[in-house]
């Protein structure tokens, strides 16, 4: 992989991300992000996927290799977003506090690791 086609991944994972995060959650996936397996959670990390998908289809790597990273990227994404739900439930964080913002914070930058790890392990 050279290193344009790197940068590049990496501007349509964030990008990706934008679009998955900020345009296509809706409140009902941002409510059940702090019950465990319920639906809104479950859908809104599997749009993460369906969106990196083309992503690494681009990259190339064979089937098994897409899966398993996009099946990690499931887990994590799913597990990053409900950490945080919880915590922040159990905070009493408000949008208007810094508490809130750290939070929001460390959980984009938990994500945005995500991409770097996925182009990592595609790497290898």
């Amino acid at each position: 992989m050279t290193p344009g086609v790197l940068l590049a991944a990496l501007v349509f994972f964030q990008l990706k991300h934008l679009v998955a995060d900020y345009v296509l959650q809706t409140g009902w996936m941002l409510r059940d992000k702090a019950a465990y397996g319920r639906p809104g959670g479950l859908v809104h990390a599997g749009i993460h996927v369906l969106l990196s998908a083309p992503i690494l289809v681009w990259l190339g790597g064979g089937l098994v290799t897409v899966s398993g990273l996009l099946l990690a990227e499931f887990l994590l994404h799913y597990h990053i977003d409900w950490v945080k739900a919880r915590l922040s439930l159990r905070a009493g964080l408000q949008v208007h506090e810094r508490r809130y913002w750290i939070a929001h914070g460390a959980d984009q930058s938990l994500h945005q690791l995500t991409y770097v790890g996925i182009l990592l392990a595609h790497l290898t």
